[in-house]
């Protein structure tokens, strides 16, 4: 999975195929979303620095830590 952060919102990208990966579980201890068809949710509720989990079915389960959200 690659991420690219920008503005608070999150875009999730098959490393193999290159397609926005749907219906992800974004979450931290505090806050949970998922992304949509096009592999987008938004971060406006988490964390200036937060620790964020990313999950579905099919794919490894990957925490990334101390991610930094910038405006």
């Amino acid at each position: 999975i690659s991420t690219l952060v920008q503005a608070k919102e999150i875009r999730l990208i098959d490393n193999e195929t290159g397609d926005p990966i749907k219906n992800v579980n974004v979450y931290t201890d505090k806050f949970g979303t998922t992304t949509d068809e096009n592999g987008f949710c938004s971060l406006e509720l988490f964390d200036e620095m937060a620790d964020i989990t990313f999950s579905m079915i099919g794919y490894k389960t990957i925490t990334k830590k101390k991610i930094t959200l910038k405006n």
